[in-house]
């Protein structure tokens, strides 16, 4: 995933219970994207529907609510090194203009021909977790969160050495995904 890494919009959402996990919703996020962040051409990106329930999640929240976002977005996840500004968020995300799905997999089966044959030489194992959340988010493009992606992935280096985490979670949240037949592929 470039610039961010798994990204939520609450690091400690009750559940009825009262136990907390992490969350990410889908509004809040588009809510952050398109009237926090104002990333130039987030619009086009959403569907009507899509950005009035965005545009109702930011009104809902307060100031104490849109910093305590900033932060659960930008600042990364509990031990994660990057941390940004939203100014700087800005910055980073045009240092990948130009950068689609096809040129973000171009990049990583020439890192993987690269490291793959290290892994093989060392005894080493690599294993790739899918995108989290499976999708496109800030513009940037998604590559490991669907079947076409990990046959992707496994053809660029075919070896043992290059494995998957195989996060049921992650991709059992993509509508398409047939996760036994995705073992089972």
């Amino acid at each position: 995933m470039p610039i961010l890494d798994w990204t939520r919009t609450d690091l400690y959402y009750e559940l009825e219970t009262g136990a907390t996990c992490l969350c990410f919703d889908a509004d809040v996020f588009a809510a952050f994207d398109l009237f926090i962040v104002i990333r130039d051409g987030a619009e086009a990106e959403y569907t009507a529907e899509k950005y009035k329930r965005a545009e109702a999640a930011f009104t809902r929240m307060d100031d104490v609510s849109k910093q305590k976002l900033i932060r659960t977005i930008i600042a990364g996840l509990p031990g994660s090194e990057e941390s940004y500004t939203v100014e700087q968020l800005r910055d980073q995300l045009t240092t990948c203009e130009g950068i689609d799905a096809g040129k973000l997999r171009e990049n990583l089966a020439l890192f993987l021909q690269e490291v793959i044959p290290v892994c093989i030489k060392t005894g080493s194992v690599m294993a790739i977790h899918p995108d989290d959340p499976p999708r496109p988010l800030l513009g940037l493009p998604s590559i490991c969160s669907t079947e076409a992606d990990y046959a992707y992935i496994s053809k660029a280096v075919d070896h043992i050495a290059n494995g998957f985490t195989y996060c049921t979670g992650c991709l059992g949240v993509r509508a398409g995904n047939d996760l036994v037949g995705m073992v089972q592929q």
